[in-house]
């Protein structure tokens, strides 16, 4: 016989619920958040498990990675998609979302995630990751750079004398120094908020 398991799992401790295929409750048990500890009641030979399902989370990744290299067919499930089915439980448990979990394994009434496994988050971190980190910082600073309120204007009459926009306010320091020394009436009506005489 066919069995289905329902993980809900908290920080301390995970709700563990074995059902068969009939949807009869054959275990329901209360163990540690560790792979260790749920490998410990979901190794056990009488088991016949079909599925095992968790709800994303904090924890879902490190427990999947955990379980998945043990041999067995765990599957991590959309959150959103747990919660809309639990609504329909009257009591609000660990107990019982881990049976409804373990239903909605039995019944295929799911959307699974896809998980990366810590092993390939490592390498993306440690190799391509770095690059890839710094083109979104650098892209991050230049929208900012961009964006700010003194650098919104300065942006606009850059583009006309060509005056770089450095990181942070340099270039609109440089650009009210030029207005200054020129007398720059764009500039001028641009900082003021007036439509300067060429849009006019």
């Amino acid at each position: 016989m066919k069995h289905f398991i329902g993980l809900d799992v908290a920080v301390k401790e995970t709700a563990v619920c074995i059902i068969d295929e009939t949807g009869r409750i054959c275990r329901e048990v209360k163990v540690v958040s560790h792979c260790d500890d749920l490998l410990a009641v979901l190794k056990d030979p009488a088991l016949n498990i079909e599925r095992v399902g968790l709800e994303a989370g904090p924890l879902s990744q490190w427990l999947f990675e955990g379980l998945a290299c043990a041999g067995l067919p765990v599957i991590c499930i959309e959150t959103r998609h747990v919660k809309a089915f639990l609504k329909a439980q009257p009591n609000k448990t660990d107990r019982n979302d881990a049976r409804g979990i373990a239903q909605m394994m039995r019944v295929n009434l799911f959307r699974p995630v896809h998980v990366k496994t810590l092993t390939s988050q490592n390498v993306v971190a440690q190799g391509l990751g770095d690059e890839r980190r710094q083109a979104a910082r650098d892209a991050q600073s230049n929208c900012r750079a961009r964006t700010s309120p003194g650098n919104r204007h300065a942006s606009h009459v850059a583009g006309r004398h060509r005056v770089p926009l450095d990181a942070g306010n340099h270039g609109v320091s440089h650009l009210i120094q030029k207005a200054g020394k020129e007398g720059d009436r764009e500039f001028r009506s641009l900082a003021d908020g007036r439509p300067s005489q060429d849009d006019e």
